[in-house]
């Protein structure tokens, strides 16, 4: 009985890893990147972002760099 509630566990623990992941992906797939002419807040600045590179907005930009 001792084995089957640590096996039980050890899946529960596993599966619900696997359920977060698949959350976070979703997300990263869903992120809205910026290109060329960006207005940063409430029309504070505009900037240029150059070719190649992808502007995140600052809710965005938390979400990767405390969650990812």
């Amino acid at each position: 009985m001792r084995h089957l509630t640590t096996i039980l566990l050890g899946l529960f623990l596993l599966t619900s890893n696997l359920f977060a992941e698949d959350d976070i992906l979703k997300k990263i797939n869903n992120l809205k990147y910026h290109t060329g002419n960006v207005t940063i807040g409430d029309k504070l600045a505009t900037i240029k972002v150059p070719k190649g590179f992808k502007f995140l907005d600052a809710k965005q930009s938390q979400f990767v760099l405390h969650e990812v």
